[in-house]
C-alpha cells in the first residue's frame, strides 16, 4: 500500500494490512529469537540502530541495513549471492563463502555471510572500507560513525526528498501500480505464509480520496482474493470479494481527521541525534522506466514507528474495539527500507522499491510470535482519479 507519499495514511492502513496477513497465519507460532544491536551515526546527523551479531570478531548486519547505512544498491543473485554496488565499485559475496569478488579483484573476508530468519547477514567493516566509506568506532559510546558525504543540485538527500514531497503534493491526481510479496516466518526460518499482492491505486489530492484495488494470491494454496478500499479525509471503507462495503471501526475512521497529528514528530532539539528521524542517503543516479532519476535510500526505524504511536493511539478511543486495536498496534514493531526514484527536472516520484519488516508481540512477551517480510515495488504515473460507481464515502 502506498498512499502517494502520505505517510500518516500509510501508518493507519498498516494495521489493516497486518489483519489481512494474519488471516493466512496459523493460530500459534513459536517465538523468534532476537539479536543484539549496533548504533550508527550517519554523516554526523542521523542516528540508526541496527541488529547485529558477532562472528569471528566481525560485526555482521543484515544486507538491507547495510544498504541503508551506506547508500549502496544491492541485488539478490542466483545461489543467494548478494551483489552490492556504490559508484564504480561492485561487490559479490555468497553465504557460506569467505570470498569477496569485487570490480578490482578478489579477497578473503574475515567472516562469511549467512542467512538467518530470511535475512542475509554480511560483514560490516570490510565491505564499508571496500566501498570507500570511512568507519570510526567510539568505544566509550559504543557508536559507529560512517562518513560518505554526497549532494545533488546542491541539496542533501533529506532536502531533495522534501522538495519531491512538495512536488508530489502539487499533483492533482496520480495512479500507483504495485506488486508486493509478503512472507510470514517462524523461528527456524520456515515460511508459514507466502502471498503475492497486485494493486492499483488512484489518488486525488483535493478533496483527498484514494481508491485501492488489491488482488491477493496465496502462493501455497492458489487461493485468490480481491480486497478494495476507499479512503477519504474522514472515512475508510473496505470490501472483500463480492461482499458489501463495510465502514472501518469508528475509532479508525476518526483518525482520518487527525492525519497531521499522526505524522512522525521530530525531537524537540533538532541538533540532537535521534533514532526517531528517518535516515536518508543518496544512491547512484539511475534510469527508471526510461526516466533519468535521483535515487534516495530511506530507512524508517522502529523508533520512527514508536514516535507515530504517541499521536496515533490516543485517537483510537476507549471503546472495546479501540482497546483491541490499541493492543494489536502496541504489540507491533515496524521498520522500512525504501529506494526512492525521483524524476530529474520535475522532482516527481517515479517509483520506489520497499522492504518492510513487521514483528507482532503478544502482551508481556519480549519475542515476537510473528514476523512479516513485505517486499514491494511501486510505479507512479499522472492519471485522473478513478473509483467504481456507487462506492461509499465519495
Amino acid at each position: 500500500m502506498s498512499i502517494c507519499k502520505n505517510d500518516p495514511v500509510r501508518f493507519i492502513l498498516a494495521s489493516v494490512l497486518v489483519l489481512l496477513l494474519l488471516s493466512a497465519m496459523p493460530a500459534a507460532m513459536p517465538g523468534l529469537t532476537g539479536t543484539s544491536g549496533l548504533r550508527f551515526v550517519i554523516n554526523d546527523s542521523s542516528l540508526m540502530a541496527v541488529p547485529a551479531e558477532l562472528q569471528n570478531g566481525c560485526s555482521m548486519v543484515p544486507v538491507q541495513h547495510f544498504s541503508q547505512v551506506t547508500g549502496a544498491a544491492y541485488a539478490q543473485l542466483p545461489s543467494n549471492t548478494v551483489s552490492l554496488t556504490k559508484g564504480n565499485m561492485t561487490l559479490n559475496l555468497t553465504p557460506g563463502s569467505l570470498d569477496l569478488v569485487s570490480t578490482d579483484g578478489s579477497q578473503t573476508m574475515p567472516a562469511s555471510p549467512y542467512i538467518k530468519d530470511g535475512l542475509t547477514y554480511v560483514p560490516l567493516r570490510c565491505l564499508c572500507e571496500k566501498l570507500g566509506i570511512a568507519v570510526q568506532w567510539n568505544a566509550e559510546t559504543r557508536v559507529i560513525s560512517l562518513t560518505s558525504e554526497d549532494s545533488r543540485d546542491g541539496m542533501s538527500a533529506k532536502a531533495l526528498l522534501s522538495k519531491a514531497s512538495a512536488a508530489d503534493a502539487s499533483r492533482a491526481a496520480c495512479k500507483v501500480t504495485s506488486r508486493s510479496h509478503s512472507s510470514i516466518f517462524q523461528s527456524d526460518g520456515a515460511i508459514l505464509s507466502d502471498l503475492t499482492i497486485d494493486a492499483q491505486e488512484w489518488i486525488r489530492q483535493h478533496p483527498y480520496a484514494v481508491y485501492l484495488d488489491q488482488q491477493t494470491r496465496d502462493n501455497q494454496t492458489g487461493l485468490a482474493t480481491r480486497h478494495q478500499f476507499i479512503v477519504t479525509d474522514k472515512h475508510i471503507f473496505s470490501k472483500t470479494g463480492e461482499s458489501s462495503w463495510l465502514a472501518s471501526a469508528s475509532g479508525v475512521n476518526g483518525l482520518m481527521a487527525h492525519r497531521d497529528e499522526i505524522a512522525a514528530k521530530s525531537p524537540e532539539d533538532p541538533s540532537a541525534l535521534s533514532e526517531a528521524r528517518p535516515v536518508c542517503l543518496f544512491g547512484d543516479d539511475a534510469i527508471y522506466e526510461g526516466k533519468p532519476c535521483y535515487v534516495i535510500k530511506q530507512y524508517d526505524s522502529p523508533a520512527v514507528f514508536q514516535q507515530n504511536l504517541q499521536a496515533f493511539l490516543p485517537l483510537l478511543g476507549d471503546t472495546a474495539a479501540g482497546e483491541d486495536a490499541q493492543t494489536l498496534i502496541r504489540g507491533m514493531t515496524f521498520q522500512s527500507f525504501r529506494t526512492i526514484y525521483i524524476e530529474k527536472g520535475t522532482y516527481h516520484q517515479a517509483g520506489s522499491v520497499i522492504f518492510e519488516e513487521i514483528a507482532i508481540h503478544a502482551p508481556s512477551q519480549d519475542t515476537p510470535y510473528a514476523r512479516f517480510h513485505i517486499e514491494s515495488s511501486h510505479h507512479y504515473s499522472d492519471a485522473g482519479f478513478y473509483a467504481p460507481e456507487g462506492v461509499p464515502g465519495l
